[in-house]
């Protein structure tokens, strides 16, 4: 199922737990010329209801991953919270 985007003319997937709306920033060649960087600012955020607590994402409802490099990904078993430094 697909919904559309409030910002930007693209459409989303309806039953993703959280999903952002993007502007494109810059795109960035890497060494070889066949993979790029992508650089973009989130201008929306769509999340459904069952996956807040408490007014946040809660991961506790979803199975995390991270992108590692060429084909490997994690999935990640704890979070933290860093705050910047001022």
């Amino acid at each position: 199922h697909k919904s559309e985007c409030q910002t930007i003319d693209c459409p989303r997937v309806t039953l993703a737990p959280a999903t952002l709306e993007c502007r494109l920033q810059q795109i960035v060649t890497l060494e070889g010329g066949e993979d790029f960087l992508v650089i973009g600012t989130v201008i929306g955020v769509h999340i459904r209801d069952e996956y807040m607590t408490d007014g946040r994402f809660d991961l506790t409802k979803v199975r995390p991953m991270a992108r590692l490099g060429y084909q490997d990904y994690a999935v990640v078993t704890e979070v933290l919270e860093l705050r910047r430094p001022r």
